[in-house]
């Protein structure tokens, strides 16, 4: 297969059909922004952000002022609410007599109070010559019938706005602000609107604006000067004169909402009602506006953006650059959206394009990975029948395996050998012996396999398999013993199953020595093998040989038991190998449901005893052989004694 050519014929189908793509995405991003609230919530943060962060700190304003009513206010009179109504009419004459150009009452009128007082409201809003603008909502929600009768007469002939702030429906902050009714004829205003007509401020025609909340550069201080009601008789008339008053509640738990400019900034604390209006007043008296995207405009960036995300996800170089190509692109659209609003108080979306551009590259990325693993399936299906499937694994991953060389790694080797093969490949037609050696050796190899062992070889029934190669594994050694004692178990269960069906299988012998080795391709260029040479993989060999001669099945060497404290095992003795001068000692693997059977505490005794060529080691094993006749070990050991040997050290005069 030519793996370019195919990369080439991906990339042409993935540019073919990018239009598509495109849609797609585009769609599945506004069905997202509609259906998951994290989306708007993220484009709510970025947007206050930019608001926050981004705008021009200012001065203290020079058209607005606020007149608070606070606690201390409060605290002058008999009781809190309504509040006091003589004291209202007389705020009005005061603020009047200081020049102000006129006047917002931010103050629900909707009960009586004492007819006197509210008598001396009435007459002192007929007898002022300045704009004076009441609050009157446009809905009666949470007004009674009666509120709202008595509210309407009182405010009949004033002019009125609707003082109602607009929270978002998904985290409850106050961003936009109304500029008409929303339940009534266009010429009915909302309370700020109302008094910046009063004063002759053109308006937008926009029904509702975004509010460019701003923030004094000293952040200790307010963006409007806040005088308690109570004092104003006492102001300096500078401080009031040609300024629209706005009096309304300055209370701690009252009218309170959230901002943009408390959400973001340290220590701030929700605003009061008389301070948005503030905000928006001022903002409508400035001229200045956010501008927002209209939504068709906004469609046709997320289209744009997916495109791109396309585009940079199929150029021809490599996934990590790909990568880096759209990170960057999403960053310089990110620079963009920061300095065109900081230029030009355009709001662009950020999330839903980022989004598009996100998705349409992953969905790019995701085609890409989806054709070279069809590549890398096809690697796999070329050389899995020459190669294990561990290292088929890694080749498909580091095609550089295959350079010739080589490592020294400590591995563990395992060899397994079937008794008496020859007579039987004598005694079987070649059909049948074929069948039998194959389903014997599914077996086996799919048992060292999947404790994670590589099958480096196969000899007719023997099996050579290698551990912590070519992955590394820490438990290497443990993990070649417990291969051993499955294989021993399925062996000898398929032995006895083929001598019921008449065909007499020998034992399968297993040997396991754990030790250094020259890892690597070897071969020649034409013919890679993947093995490890070095004596360690002979004294394996060679102790699968053993058990043949003392009547074991498997036979473990020192160097592998002391790499496995949680397996059981007892001595077997000490082998001068053929061709060897200095001895190796052996181990025998020990099930957890052979321990008492074996009579491993008195088997270790007689050992150690033998070890130390003590007397009494003949009739310790004589009396082992009698509690356990069928055991190889014991009857071995016994007849070495028999035959005048002592000690623990055997010397191998064959392999």
């Amino acid at each position: 297969m030519n793996i370019s050519s195919t990369k080439s014929s991906n990339a042409s189908s993935g540019r073919s059909s990018l239009a598509g793509w495109v849609i797609a995405i585009a769609l599945a991003v506004v069905l997202a922004n509609h259906w998951l609230p994290v989306l708007p919530l993220v484009e709510n943060f970025l947007k206050d952000v930019r608001l926050v962060y981004l705008g021009h700190p200012m001065e203290q304003s020079s058209d607005v002022v606020i007149v608070g009513i606070d606690e201390e206010t409060l605290s002058n009179f008999s009781y809190r609410s309504p509040i006091d109504r003589a004291f209202i009419a007389t705020l009005l004459t005061s603020l009047e007599e200081k020049g102000v150009a006129s006047i917002g009452l931010d103050i629900l009128f909707d009960q009586p109070t004492e007819p006197h007082k509210d008598k001396l409201l009435s007459q002192s809003l007929a007898q002022l010559t300045i704009p004076v603008v009441l609050a009157k909502p446009d809905s009666d929600a949470g007004l009674s019938d009666a509120q709202v009768a008595y509210l309407k007469d009182f405010t009949a002939g004033q002019l009125t706005g609707d003082p109602s702030v607009l929270r978002d429906k998904l985290d409850g902050i106050v961003r936009s602000a109304p500029l008409v009714s929303s339940t009534d004829s266009p010429e009915r205003r909302s309370f700020s609107a109302e008094i910046a007509r009063a004063n002759d401020v053109a308006l937008p025609v926009e029904s509702r604006i975004v509010i460019d909340f701003q923030r004094h550069r000293d952040r200790d201080q307010r963006r409007f000067a806040v005088y308690p009601a109570h004092t104003i008789s006492y102001l300096p008339d500078e401080w009031l004169r040609g300024k629209v008053a706005l009096i309304g509640a300055d209370l701690s738990l009252e009218d309170k909402h959230a901002t943009p400019l408390n959400r973001l900034l340290p220590g701030s604390l929700h605003s009061p009602g008389v301070e948005i209006h503030a905000q928006v007043l001022q903002q409508l008296i400035d001229g200045r506006r956010i501008v927002q995207i209209p939504w068709l405009a906004n469609l046709a960036l997320v289209v744009c953006m997916a495109a791109v995300g396309f585009l940079l996800a199929t150029i021809n170089t490599s996934t990590g650059r790909r990568v880096l190509a759209c990170g960057i692109a999403l960053l310089v659209y990110w620079v963009v959206v920061v300095v065109i609003y900081a230029v030009e108080n355009l709001m662009l979306e950020a999330v839903t394009v980022s989004l598009a551009l996100i998705l349409a590259s992953g969905v790019s990325l995701y085609r890409e990975w989806r054709a070279e693993t069809q590549r890398k399936v096809f690697i796999q299906q070329a050389f899995s029948h020459y190669l294990s499937p561990q290292f088929v694994d890694q080749l498909v991953e580091n095609p550089e395996l295959l350079v010739v060389g080589g490592e020294q790694r400590e591995l563990t080797f395992l060899f397994t050998d079937l008794a008496d093969f020859t007579p039987l490949t004598e005694s079987l037609q070649p059909g049948q012996l074929v069948n039998l050696i194959n389903t014997y050796l599914d077996a086996t190899c799919e048992i060292a396999t999947r404790h994670g062992g590589m099958v480096a070889g196969i000899v007719g029934d023997a099996l050579f398999v290698m551990f912590n190669a070519p992955l590394f594994q820490h438990d290497h050694a443990s993990r070649a013993v417990r291969a051993a004692l499955e294989l021993d178990d399925y062996c000898e269960k398929f032995r006895r199953q083929q001598c019921e069906a008449g065909i007499t299988l020998g034992v399968t012998r297993i040997g396991i020595n754990t030790g250094s080795a020259i890892l690597g391709n070897y071969g020649g260029s034409h013919r890679l093998e993947y093995t490890a040479l070095g004596d360690s993989i002979n004294t394996a060999s060679r102790l699968e040989g053993v058990n043949k001669y003392i009547g074991t099945r498997i036979c473990v060497s020192e160097a592998t038991v002391n790499q496995c404290p949680d397996i059981q095992f007892r001595p077997i003795g000490k082998f001068v190998l053929k061709g060897k001068t200095e001895s190796i000692m052996t181990f025998e693997p020990q099930k957890p449901d052979e321990t008492a059977s074996t009579g491993l505490r008195g088997y270790e005794e007689a050992y150690a005893r033998l070890a130390s060529n003590e007397r009494d080691c003949e009739a310790m094993f004589t009396a082992l052989n009698q509690s356990f006749p069928n055991d190889p070990l014991v009857a071995y050991h016994m007849r070495r004694l028999a035959q005048g040997e002592s000690g623990d050290t055997i010397v191998m005069s064959e392999k």
